[in-house]
């Protein structure tokens, strides 16, 4: 099934649930049996919507994975039987220059004959080393089958016709039929168009081996089956019905807890709020507590600073007194008033100086 198809049938199941929802609105539900009609329905219609369109897309998601494994990359291992009457040949360089053929190999002959004793199949494994020295490995069993691989380039046919001849002339054994095994590694991408090439000489394949293969069958092993598939679609329409039925109580419920999740986004964000100023009012605290131990410290040095400055003062009044003094153990010694006056105006200068440095000092 390609993808619009897919699409398409998706699209009308979906217009089956949308049909199941609309009746179960519509309808008046007034008793218990109102209800179990529109869930009956629902089922009924869920079920025909399952066989008719979703199992046929769920047939294909195998295929489907496995396009994608193709997609992906890898290698496909495919076992192919060729009948004698084919040409082989011609077949082999056929293969060998296909797009996507990896490699080609040779497995050897599978022979059925007529069953044959316990004494002719011993007799058989011991002798087949002698017939042929490109006759590697074999097995050989009483009903008559025998597999025997060879080297490789060794022409299938002529060791087909050499067992053939040896069994009908020691144990007069019939040769019912004869296949040639051959295992060819293909890309995964080409597999179908060598596939269809093998159809075409009437070529059997008898298994194809690879990642893609795994993919399937892994795919194919983990689904349901078809009733699973179909129950599985009536059990939604029913779902799809009950919704309908209690649709306004479940509106009104989600409505109510989406309303309760909006009010928790507010509290939350409320709280944060709180907690962002209780930051901001310790964050302003501590500011002012370091601009008054800042304060402190100004006034500190400043108190520090003038109480030198005073100190200095002090000592210049000392040396003031000091000189004064002098000056009137000088005044004795003066002769002449006009020699004495400068003196006594310098005195009076000076201790007007004083009597300012003292008023200073108290000021301070």
């Amino acid at each position: 099934m390609d993808f619009l198809s897919s699409m398409i049938y998706i699209v009308l199941f979906i217009v089956l649930m949308i049909f199941i929802f609309s009746m179960g609105l519509l309808t008046p539900i007034n008793e218990k049996k109102d209800i179990l009609s529109v869930l009956a329905i629902g089922f009924i219609v869920g079920i025909v919507g399952g066989a008719f369109f979703i199992t046929p897309i769920y047939q294909d998601i195998p295929s489907f994975i496995g396009t994608v494994q193709e997609v992906l990359g890898g290698t496909e291992t495919m076992n192919i039987e060729i009948s004698p009457t084919v040409n082989y040949t011609k077949v082999m360089d056929d293969l060998n220059t296909k797009e996507g053929v990896v490699s080609v190999v040779n497995r050897g002959i599978h022979v059925k004959t007529d069953p044959f004793p316990k004494e002719r199949k011993k007799l058989i494994e011991e002798r087949l080393i002698i017939l042929d020295e490109n006759f590697k490995s074999f097995d050989v069993d009483e009903s008559g089958e025998i597999c025997i691989n060879f080297t490789s380039g060794y022409n299938p046919k002529l060791a087909i016709e050499k067992l053939s001849d040896w069994l009908m002339y020691t144990g007069g054994i019939n040769l019912r039929y004869s296949l040639i095994r051959v295992q060819v590694t293909v890309n995964a991408g080409h597999v179908d168009e060598i596939t269809q090439y093998l159809h075409s000489n009437n070529i059997v394949v008898s298994s194809v081996n690879g990642s893609v293969q795994d993919a399937i069958r892994n795919t194919q092993e983990s689904m349901l089956d078809d009733t699973g598939v179909i129950l599985l679609s009536g059990l939604i329409g029913t779902i799809v019905a009950l919704i309908s039925i209690f649709y306004d109580n479940i509106s009104s419920a989600i409505r109510n807890f989406w309303d309760k999740l909006k009010n928790q986004e507010k509290v939350v964000n409320l709280r944060k709020k709180i907690n962002l100023s209780k930051i901001k009012r310790k964050i302003n605290i501590s500011k002012i507590k370091n601009r008054k131990k800042n304060n402190k410290k100004r006034n500190d040095k400043n108190n520090d600073y003038n109480n030198k400055n005073i100190k200095a003062n002090v000592k210049n009044d000392e040396n003031i007194k000091a000189n004064v003094k002098n000056e009137e153990d000088i005044m004795p010694n003066v002769k002449n008033e006009e020699d004495i006056m400068p003196n006594v105006k310098n005195d009076e200068n000076i201790k007007a100086n004083f009597k300012n440095n003292e008023n200073n000092n108290e000021k301070q």
